[in-house]
Order: structure tokens, then sequence, then C-alpha cells
């Protein structure tokens, strides 16, 4: 080679290897140095094939420079194409190449020469846009924070070529507590995770704890037994060699962490850690998003199921509450009672003081009738001035003793009257209210401030 082609290797910025017909490295120029990290020295003379090429391609690249001294072949020649590399200190990293041939009119003499750049850059951009592209569908889809964490770690560890990973939530007392994880289905990671769900860690510790100090991602490469993550030991022995962790920041504070490991070497350099920091501030706010609408669509759902005026569920709440009920007695064969009750002559009781009392004493009534049922039973305001509970657990006699109490809990005087009945396991929960209901007729008709029970159905 002369000076002037070595001078001119030597400072373009593309790698250049070149080898011989039997796959030897016969010269390296600087910038290959700088992307694979041999010495030219150190790497001329060696197989190029066992040097930066992973090792399930290497019979391939053998059986195609074969292919060509034999039958002089040059469909692989000229031909920009991408594919893996190896580092010199064992991690992978993907490259863009082209192949040329030198040669005369023996083919076997034939001189290859490799021009390479790494676009590790290029490829993790790719997958980052990939990635919260699935991960923007995919927490947008979520019907819960949970559901979001486990959809987030599941995009982002399949689409940046991780194994296992955790989120963890930061705790008001600034420890970290896990919220969701995921695995590939093949890895054996199942001690990883199994640890992993009953940690909570504090400050500090291990990877998730130094990436909240840190406040920025946190690599280790080669994960040791004794590293001092909680994680780590159970990672190393799933096979599990390097890991990061992403601090998920959301105006200004963290708010959680994305820990993930993966099998294979990888480094961490500043072009990786800024991608994934930004990753993690989208994943912040995204989070935040499906949060807020997690609590406002739970805020709505609450309003819609209770009475404005007592705080009480409404009808709908109680008929949900009560098919609940009758499935759960259908399993467990316990018995459930429901009893109707209406505050007597209530609208006199309006119309002699106002409307403004009338939804007094209504209140009242709710509260006072409340404090003397179980935490179990459900109280709701049927409508008007009528109300209704389910009474679990407890056969007829007794759920008429309860009523019985509340009647007496009664405030401002008033009285109320009540019809109880109790499930037969047969009818629908429209035929049990309908027979506490014809009762609750019967203790009006009877006289009022009563309780009266069904006969059996």
């Amino acid at each position: 080679m002369t000076l002037l082609t070595r001078s001119i290797l030597d400072t373009t910025h593309e790698a250049c290897i070149s080898m011989d017909g039997s796959g030897v490295v016969i010269d390296f120029n600087r910038a290959a140095k700088r992307t694979f990290g041999f010495d030219r020295d150190e790497i001329i003379g060696r197989e190029l094939a066992t040097t930066i090429i992973p090792e399930r391609y290497r019979q391939a690249h053998r059986d195609g420079l074969a292919r060509f001294l034999r039958t002089g072949e040059t469909a692989i020649l000229d031909v920009r194409t991408e594919l893996n590399a190896v580092h010199r200190d064992g991690h992978e990293f993907p490259i863009e190449l082209t192949i040329s041939c030198a040669r005369g009119d023996d083919t076997e003499a034939a001189t290859f020469h490799a021009f390479m750049h790494d676009i590790s850059d290029r490829k993790l951009i790719e997958r980052v846009l990939r990635a919260m592209q699935s991960v923007t569908q995919a927490m947008a889809r979520a019907d819960s924070p949970q559901q979001a964490q486990a959809a987030l770690l599941a995009e982002l560890g399949q689409n940046m070529g991780w194994d296992v990973g955790a989120y963890w939530r930061v705790a008001p007392d600034r420890a970290l507590e896990l919220q969701a994880s995921w695995a590939q289905s093949d890895i054996g990671a199942s001690e990883f995770i199994r640890l992993g769900r009953r940690l909570r860690l504090e400050p500090g510790v291990g990877l998730p704890g130094q990436a909240l100090e840190q406040g920025e991602p946190v690599w280790i490469r080669d994960v040791p037994l004794d590293s001092g993550s909680p994680g780590a030991g159970p990672a190393r022995r799933a096979g599990l060699q390097s890991g990061i962790c992403v601090p998920v920041p959301r105006n200004g504070a963290i708010v959680g962490v994305i820990e993930f490991f993966c099998a294979a070497l990888r480094v961490g350099d500043q072009a990786i850690t800024g991608a994934l920091a930004i990753v993690g501030g989208q994943v912040g706010e995204l989070l935040g998003i499906v949060e807020q609408r997690h609590t406002l669509l739970r805020s709505l759902e609450a309003l819609a199921l209770t009475d404005q005026l007592t705080g009480l569920p409404n009808r709908r709440a109680w008929e949900d509450e009560l098919d609940r009920q009758l499935s759960r007695s259908a399993r467990e064969g316990h018995r459930v009672c429901v009893a109707v009750i209406d505050v007597d002559d209530f609208k006199s009781y309006n119309d002699e003081r106002g409307h403004l009392a009338g939804d007094a004493l209504l209140t009242e009534t709710a509260i006072a009738w409340r404090s003397e049922l179980r935490a179990g039973d459900l109280l709701a305001r049927y409508g008007g001035e009528e109300f209704a509970a389910v009474i679990a657990a407890w056969p007829l006699e007794y759920a008429v003793s309860v009523v019985d109490r509340l009647r007496q809990a009664t405030p401002s005087g008033q009285t109320c009257s009540a019809g109880v009945a109790s499930w037969n396991r047969s009818e629908s929960a429209m035929e049990l209210f309908g027979r506490a209901d014809k009762a609750l007729y019967s203790a009006k008709q009877g006289g009022r401030n009563r309780t009266v029970a069904a006969p059996e159905g």
C-alpha cells in the first residue's frame, strides 16, 4: 500500500478493514480502531470472522467468502448493508457496511476492503421513536395506571431489546415501591421478578435508588452478584448481564424509576443515556395523563352512583350491589335480605316546614340509619323519601330487628315504615325487591311506624 493510500485511509471517518482471500485481516485504519476498539498491530493477522463478526454469523461469512473464491460471484460486493458487529469488549453494535474487492486475474489473490461506520445512534433514535409511538398507543388504551405501567414496560422492553423490566413508584417517604414488572417469555427471569415483587427499596439502595438520587439514567454492565442492587443477584443468576435504571420525572420531580436488564452485554454511552432520559420524561408525562384521567373517571363514576343530597349510594348503585350480593350468595350459600323503608307523612312534613327542612330530615335520617348498619350492609336512597337496604348473611328475623333499630333511630320525632324480604334463591333481584315493597305497603296500610316481613317466596 502506498503512503498516499495509507494517509487517505487513516484520515477518513469511515472504518476500513482489509482482508485477504483466506479471511485474515491485513490492514486496519484509525477509524476502525475507534469503532472496534482494537489496535492495528493487535488485529493484523487475525481471522476477521473470529474478531468482529458475531458467532451466529461466522459460518455464513466463511461460506460466502468460499463461494466468491470458487465462482467469482460478486453479488455481495459494492452493496451497502446493515448488520451487527462485535466490539473488542464483547458488546454487539449495528454497523453499515460496503465490501469491495481488488484482484487481478487470480481470484485466490483477491483482497477485500470493508468500509463501515457505527450506526448505533441512528438505530437508537429509530428504536426510541418506535418505542414511544407504541407506548403512547398502549397507554392510551389503558383503563388504569397499573395497566399503563405494564404496557410501557412491555413496549419499551420489546422495542429496545431488553429482557426483563420493572416500574418503581416513589412513595411519599422517598422509598421505591414496585408497581409493575415484565419479562420476555423466553428468558429465565422468574427469580428476579419473584424477588422484585417483595422489594421496597430505600433511597440510594440498588440501581433504582441510585437513579432516584442522581436524577439520571444509571447503567450497570456485566452485572456482578455483589453489585449492591437487590435485583442484581437474581438478574445475574437468571443470565442477565446488563441493566439500566431511568428516572421518570413529572413537573420537575421524579415520580418513579424504570428498570431494565438484558442477557446481552450493552454499553451505555452518552447518546443512549440521553435518549433514555428523554423517554423517561415523556413516560412521566404520559403516566400523569393516565393517572389524571383515571382519577377523573373514578370521580365521575362515584358521582353517577351517589345521591347528591344524602351522600348515600343511589338507586343504580343499590341495584348493582344487590346483583353482586345475590351472585355471591348463590356461590357461597349465605342469606340475603332486602328492606324498603319509607319516611312516614313526609309530604306533610315538607308542606309544613318547607323543602329545606325536608332535605335536612332526609340527610339526618341517612346519617342516623347508616350508623346502625354493619360495614358490609348497604343503605341507599331509592327515590324521594324511600330508602332501600341490602342486609347480607343474616336470616329474615334478624334483618327485621336491624330495620327496627333503624326505625327507632329516625330523627326529629318522625317515624317510618318498612318491608323486609329474604331471597328465596330462585327469584330475580326485581322480584325480591317487589316482595319487600309489597310488605312496605302492608306496613303503611296497617297504620305506619312498623316493620312487616314478607312471606317466604
